[in-house]
């Protein structure tokens, strides 16, 4: 053998070991491992399987020509009731009350205003507003601009009236405070 064989190897120091692979399988490997990864890559991830997380964007051409149907509707069904288990019904009284004697009660009377008892020159309170108080007003209507609001249980002197608007009857009163208006007399109470 001579010492520039090609298949003999050497094992001294120095020298180098002649290479099993061809130099062309350093390249062609590397290049195969990327092909066959880009081509797991594409069939995992392309637009038309199913394995990928990404959804194909419809195209109007793929949408066109499709009509709309709607399936069926799908209801739960309740079984029948067999007899055995078939609950029968009962009827329940319901409690009453019967009041006893010692605990009946007088309402509180309220009175209730009337235009009889209201004339120029009386005293009237301001009754029944919920606590909202009663709109004094320019005018006898409900369209005349609010002057001030008296608040309930305030006391005026009736000045004019009574004048029938919007389906009241009107009077003008002077509060406290000197301020001349016109209220509803539903919410007035003879003093």
């Amino acid at each position: 053998m001579s010492s520039n064989d090609p298949n003999r190897r050497s094992s001294g120091r120095g020298t180098s070991v002649t290479s099993l692979w061809p130099k062309w399988i350093w390249v062609a490997v590397p290049i195969l491992v990327v092909i066959v990864v880009v081509g797991f890559w594409w069939a995992i991830l392309s637009p038309g399987s199913d394995g990928g997380s990404t959804k194909p964007t419809p195209s109007a051409t793929s949408i066109r020509g499709k009509q709309a149907t709607q399936g069926p509707t799908l209801q739960p069904t309740i079984p029948p009731a067999t007899t055995a288990t078939t609950a029968t019904k009962s009827t329940v009284p319901l409690a009453t009350f019967t009041p006893t004697a010692g605990a009946a009660s007088t309402p509180e009377v309220v009175p209730s205003p009337t235009v009889a008892d209201l004339a120029v020159g009386s005293k009237a309170k301001v009754v029944n507003t919920g606590g909202t108080g009663l709109n004094m007003r320019a005018g006898p209507s409900t369209g005349q601009t609010r002057v001030k609001t008296l608040a309930e249980n305030a006391v005026v002197d009736i000045v004019g009236g009574p004048q029938t608007a919007d389906s009241f009857i009107w009077y003008q009163v002077r509060d406290s405070s000197g301020t001349i208006g016109w209220v509803v007399g539903k919410f007035l109470l003879a003093q």
